[in-house]
């Protein structure tokens, strides 16, 4: 077999591999949104938002590289929404990068970055970043509303 054959099937291989790491990382953001979501009463979300680079095309004419609809971005900001706000307010809670390959997912808050190696990594350093007192302070602020019925603040 040729060299390039033998590389262009790896190519294919990764694309494949990378797919699935993104699709499993989603799946850690979404399970993440459905407890966050019984913890607060339904009152925030965690979204992953593009940085502002990445959402402008490289030229006026070029639209190919705005990010779609629907579409995880690569990088940017882990950021607290509060569901009930009518200006939809967002506390970024930290930054993250994704590797092409979605492994390793980069996540940066109080001046340390944390690489996640694969799933299990994902979802300590997620954990971690909400038992962050300034997180947990920022989370606070947006279930105070409903602080008399869930009793998550003290």
């Amino acid at each position: 077999m040729s060299l390039f054959a033998e590389a262009l099937r790896e190519g294919f291989n990764a694309a494949r591999n990378a797919e699935i790491a993104k699709k499993e990382i989603d799946s850690v953001f979404d399970e993440l949104n459905d407890e966050v979501a019984k913890e607060t009463g339904n009152r925030v979300y965690i979204e992953r938002v593009a940085s502002f680079f990445e959402r402008l095309p490289v030229s006026l004419n070029d639209k190919k590289h705005v990010q779609k609809k629907g579409e995880s971005p690569s990088e940017g900001a882990i950021v607290v929404v509060d569901r009930l706000s009518k200006t939809t307010r967002r506390l970024e809670i930290a930054e993250f990068s994704m590797d092409s390959a979605g492994y390793p997912f980069r996540i940066s808050w109080d001046k340390q970055t944390y690489f996640c190696e694969d799933k299990v990594a994902l979802v300590n350093w997620l954990a971690d970043l909400l038992r962050d007192p300034t997180v947990g302070r920022m989370l606070g602020q947006l279930v105070r509303g409903v602080q008399k019925t869930l009793n998550l603040i003290p």
